[in-house]
């Protein structure tokens, strides 16, 4: 009888079984062993970004407050106690409004009795214009009349004392007589002189009226210290004064913002100087209105430094401020200080050793992660400026786990 050798438990079927097992475990060890080679040696993805020229703008973020266009701060000039206060916190007010007034009684009587002299003064020139001229002239036509008169009177003594009508003593007293003729025309025509336009008289006149005008101009001065007005248009900032306060020169009563052009001031760090220059443009918003912006423009920046805060202030002019603006208020400031159509940038996650003093990144060679040396410029925001190192088409890796040397498969990524 024949016996079958692969049959369950005889010898041969095991030892073929075993053999079987032996082969499937070799097969599966080899291929395990090429799956790790594969994966040692097969490239491993990394994000990548292709360095292109881009947009990119550098600015630097301060904080500062809003500037009135002169902050005025207005006084008393004279002793005395309030009467009136017109101004209120937050008043716009116009040139010439009265915001606070003192007592001015004595003050307006001073004022009525230069205005009193002043028309004496004006009715006594005027009476030498109409009166005394008149009479003046009066006086002197009659004057000149008597004089004729006495020369005529002299001349016919003459020629009787010359016929023997007439004594010595009648010659003499005609000679009197035409002397005191000659005396009183001389005097009338002093007179008229100085009563007419001109002359003494009216001088003397036309001065003790200019008197009366300055005494007038004095205490009008004198009173108008009593108020003190708005010297432009503006708004209201402080008030340090109330009705019945005895205030005394010089003592602080109102501070009023002047209307006009719209500043803001920053403080900007010393470093940052020599990259400021008027024009550059920035965006502003205020802390109480964080979602509202508005544009600015840089004009000024302080030729000195804040030796404690190691700053300088820029100072920008706001063309076009909006409504709900206010002087003091804080506000936010971005300014843009570069701003380059064609730069290359990467994102700040590609840079190894940024704070060192030789940065570098990993660029993709050959299906290969190489390090590249780079000098950088600014960073603004999650980019950072590359100056030197990288060119056109090059690919960088953002990845944080690639390393040198390592074989890579780029997967590009967007500059965020």
């Amino acid at each position: 009888m024949k016996t079958d050798a692969t049959a369950p438990g005889r010898p041969g079927a095991t030892c073929r079984g075993a053999w079987r097992r032996w082969g499937y475990l070799l097969a599966g060890g080899s291929l395990a062993a090429l799956a790790g080679a594969w994966q040692a040696w097969a490239p491993r993805p990394v994000h990548t970004i292709a360095m292109r020229p881009g947009s990119y703008a550098e600015r630097v973020v301060a904080s500062g407050r809003v500037l009135a266009a002169a902050e005025v701060h207005l006084g008393a000039l004279r002793l005395g106690q309030v009467a009136r206060v017109t101004a209120e916190l937050g008043q716009p007010v116009k040139a010439g409004d009265i915001l606070v007034e003192l007592e001015a009684g004595e003050a307006t009587a001073s004022v009525r009795q230069a205005e009193a002299a002043l028309a004496e003064a004006e009715a006594a020139l005027a009476q030498v214009h109409q009166v005394k001229e008149a009479v003046a002239v009066s006086r002197r036509e009659a004057a000149e009349a008597h004089y004729g008169t006495a020369q005529r009177e002299l001349e016919r003594a003459q020629q009787l004392v010359a016929a023997g009508a007439a004594t010595q003593a009648d010659l003499e007293q005609a000679g009197r007589g035409l002397a005191t003729a000659r005396a009183d025309r001389d005097a009338a025509r002093a007179q008229a002189l100085a009563a007419a336009a001109g002359g003494s008289e009216t001088r003397a006149a036309a001065a003790a009226l200019a008197q009366a005008r300055a005494r007038l101009d004095v205490a009008q001065a004198q009173r108008e210290q009593l108020r003190v007005r708005a010297p432009s248009a503006g708004v209201v900032l402080a008030r340090q004064v109330e009705v019945g306060d005895v205030v005394t020169p010089g003592q602080l009563l109102l501070v009023l913002a002047a209307s006009g052009p719209t500043r803001v001031a920053v403080q900007i760090d010393e470093n940052q100087v020599g990259r400021l220059a008027p024009g550059q443009t920035a965006r502003v918003s205020a802390e109480a209105y964080p979602e509202q912006q508005f544009a600015a423009h840089l004009v000024t920046v302080s030729p000195g430094v804040d030796l404690g805060r190691g700053t300088v202030e820029a100072r920008l002019l706001v063309p076009d401020p909006p409504a709900y603006l206010r002087p003091n208020m804080t506000v936010s400031v971005n300014l843009e200080i570069c701003d380059l159509d064609s730069a290359v940038v990467i994102p700040a996650a590609a840079l190894r050793d940024g704070d060192a003093a030789a940065p570098w990144v990993l660029v993709v060679a050959d299906g290969t992660a190489r390090r590249r040396s780079v000098q950088l410029g600014p960073r603004a925001g999650d980019v950072v400026r590359v100056r030197q190192g990288l060119a056109t088409g090059d690919l960088v890796i953002v990845d944080a786990a690639a390393s040198e040397g390592m074989r890579v498969r780029p997967e590009p990524l967007k500059i965020p």
